[in-house]
């Protein structure tokens, strides 16, 4: 019994250190965290790593990315002109993988993090509960809808904080704050007023002919859920993965 608990301890033990030996796929592109040209490097690197994460990296728990997929997402806004509970289940989101990024900022020394992307059209795909009002007009329903963001801008503020573990340095994200400026956004909700279709029609219209002013009511519940979940997606690898192996030193000559 003692010399099968010892080596189950052994096996314990290596497979945490296994765990904290991960590496990235070997086809990423690597930016050299003390090269003059990181930040390019990075405009470049980060996008080209989106595409590769397509069907995710299963090794680092990484997620499939096209379409992403999520369970839950619960948006409550107060008592402006809109004021509404929506929440969201069996979440599809696709384009992420589109995305380029227009500019990069990297202070690794400060764990900071700042860049800007650009995805054509990010659209998402849920099944729904909804309640509230919007505009002073009632809204209620269950059912599916599709909210699509087009020409999207979205600012990436991460703020990380060095990791040891076992000598290793780790880089873990703990604050990732996010802007979403879509050129133009499109709703559609279906089976709303328990499938009314005349004014599910009506409400629908009026969602898209009024998107800017109630996308902009529930922007920041928006951002919110969008950071966090890029904040989790972003530490499956930056908590696995050790800063040098991310960001390789450049040997100098």
């Amino acid at each position: 019994m003692v010399q099968t608990v010892w080596i189950l301890s052994i096996i314990s033990i290596f497979s945490a250190v296994q765990a904290l030996d991960k590496r990235l796929p070997e086809d990423f592109k690597r930016c050299s965290q003390n090269s003059a040209g990181l930040n390019d490097c990075l405009k470049n690197a980060v996008p080209d790593a989106l595409r590769k994460m397509i069907k995710g990296i299963p090794d680092l728990n990484v997620p499939r990315l096209e379409p992403l997929s999520v369970s839950t997402i619960d948006i409550q806004t107060g008592s402006g002109p809109v004021s509404i509970r929506q929440v969201y289940n069996n979440i599809k989101i696709l384009g992420l993988t589109n995305s380029t990024l227009l500019n990069y900022n990297a202070d690794l020394k400060q764990y900071t993090l700042i860049t800007d992307s650009f995805t054509p059209s990010l659209e998402f795909i849920s099944d729904y509960v909804m309640s509230g009002r919007i505009l002073l007009l009632p809204i209620q329903g269950k059912g599916r809808c599709n909210f699509t963001m087009a020409d999207l801008v979205v600012k990436h503020v991460l703020v990380g904080e060095p990791v040891t573990k076992k000598g290793q340095v780790y880089m873990k994200i703990r604050q990732y704050d996010i802007k979403l400026i879509p050129k133009k956004i499109s709703f559609y909700f279906s089976n709303l007023f328990n499938g009314d279709k005349a004014l599910g029609e009506q409400m629908n219209r009026f969602l898209n002919e009024n998107s800017e002013i109630v996308f902009n009511e529930l922007k920041p519940s928006y951002e919110q859920s969008f950071s966090l979940l890029f904040k989790d997606i972003t530490n499956k690898i930056f908590t696995k993965v050790p800063m040098d192996h991310v960001f390789p030193i450049e040997k100098e000559n």
